[in-house]
């Protein structure tokens, strides 16, 4: 297992490096990602977090926004809100009316 833990955290460095590299060319200050529920997106969060932390910038300016899809409801939503919360990112719920199965009130 450790071995897998080290390839996984690995892939994660190259990731966030790469981002890093990216947003440090365009002068950034802030960062948004996506928040569907999913595996993806979740993924692309926890990038988001490293690359930040690699550049010594503060999480609360990622600002993460829901972004469902048809096939995701209110429950995938709700498992992904403790990862938004874990990396300290910023949480806006975008918009997620009118998209079919997953219109939430």
């Amino acid at each position: 297992m450790a071995e897998r833990e080290k390839r996984c955290e690995e892939i994660l460095m190259i990731q966030a490096m790469g981002l890093k590299k990216r947003l440090a060319h365009t002068h950034w200050r802030t960062a948004v990602v996506g928040i569907s529920g999913g595996l993806d997106s979740t993924l692309a969060l926890l990038v988001t977090a490293k690359a930040f932390d690699m550049a010594g910038k503060d999480r609360k300016d990622i600002i993460a926004v829901t972004m469902p899809l048809l096939w995701y409801d209110r429950q995938n939503l709700s498992e992904c809100l403790p990862d938004v919360e874990e990396a300290g990112s910023h949480f806006e719920r975008g918009a997620d009316r009118g998209c079919g199965p997953c219109a939430f009130p």
